[in-house]
């Protein structure tokens, strides 16, 4: 197994020597994409006429990842993809921040969560209930544009042949779990324990319900009783977890400068008597330990069917994908870019 190389110096990853025991090629698609996703955000309520917002998203390249994560995709399944990838990142900045209206009040961002699990379930979302919401016209506008995309993306899913109860259920938990951390942000002193922050993280990663959302438009059906199985869920569990230190990695100098503390660096640096070296270090290896979780358990899901195998390739498209744009085709990590509405200035 090519594994990755021992980490070399602090807040990087050499990009050469990375190499996952997964190839990653990037669909052919990946130009239309980009002119969908600008077709999108000129067109709805999001940006209004910001240019500083459609440069921010033009350099982040969010349409490259959904092209890498989902290389075999056609047209319609890599637009929902996208879709749904856009929508995590954009609503990530609305809400995962302790700069954002919403992110520091849980009872708001739980009325938020339940108005945008409606649009995940297709229900059009009420003008009326947004218009009701403490927010200023730009949050508003923000989330309304999203609700209409998560609405728009249910619909396109009635072609397809599965259906979407593992898809909704995953969207539900990682809104639930987006809950809990405005929840934990606002104690401000909160410091969880390294078991404490996995089992949050696997939740609100949004990594689930991505993986979900291609299952469908792959047709890949696992049936429930294998979902049940502890080697399945151990697969789901290492590809989450090492889509979500990745990100932690790369965005730890970033996440540190805007003052956010849920970030796997973070919480081994408290373990670690506040040395930043050590805990880098230590995250480094519990990423690498992922990809060998993955591994002990891959060859015993192989020979469970046809669906089986498609989830696996999801997995593993999914890592190395994921590696291969934060490294090399995106700036959401190597600077502190943000969609969030009070960086904006048009």
């Amino acid at each position: 197994m090519n594994d990755f190389p021992q980490m070399p110096h602090i807040f990087s990853i050499p990009k050469e020597k990375v190499i996952l025991p997964f190839p990653c090629t990037v669909n052919p698609l990946c130009a239309w994409l980009e002119n969908q996703t600008t077709t999108w955000l000129l067109n709805s309520r999001f940006t209004k006429s910001n240019a500083k917002l459609l440069s921010i998203v033009k350099e982040a390249r969010f349409h490259e990842l959904a092209a890498r994560v989902h290389p075999r995709a056609d047209k319609n399944g890599l637009l929902l993809i996208s879709n749904l990838i856009s929508f995590l990142f954009f609503f990530d900045d609305l809400l995962d921040t302790s700069r954002s209206r919403i992110g520091t009040d849980p009872s708001l961002v739980s009325e938020v969560a339940d108005l945008t699990f409606n649009a995940f379930r297709g229900m059009p979302y009420s003008i009326k209930a947004m218009g009701d919401l403490p927010l200023d016209s730009v949050y508003q506008e923000r989330l309304s544009s999203l609700c209409a995309l998560l609405c728009h993306t249910t619909s396109q899913l009635k072609s397809y042949a599965n259906g979407t109860d593992h898809y909704l259920a995953a969207a539900r938990e990682y809104l639930d779990a987006i809950v809990e951390e405005t929840h934990l942000r606002g104690q401000g002193c909160y410091s969880p324990t390294v078991d404490e922050y996995v089992a949050l993280r696997l939740r609100s990663s949004g990594v689930m319900p991505c993986l979900e959302l291609g299952a469908i438009v792959h047709n890949c059906y696992v049936p429930d009783l294998l979902r049940s199985t502890e080697i399945f869920q151990a697969a789901q569990r290492a590809c989450n977890l090492n889509c979500s230190y990745v990100n932690d990695l790369l965005s730890y100098p970033k996440e540190l400068k805007t003052g956010e503390g849920f970030n796997l660096v973070m919480v081994l640096q408290r373990s670690a008597a506040g040395n930043v070296q050590a805990a880098f270090e230590d995250a480094w290896q519990t990423t690498l330990k992922t990809v060998e979780d993955y591994l002990k358990v891959r060859a015993d899901l192989v020979d469970q069917g046809d669906g089986a195998v498609g989830y696996l390739q999801l997995m593993e498209d999914w890592m190395a994908g994921n590696l291969d744009w934060s490294l090399n085709a995106s700036t959401r990590y190597s600077c502190s870019t943000t969609t969030h509405p009070d960086s904006q200035n048009g």
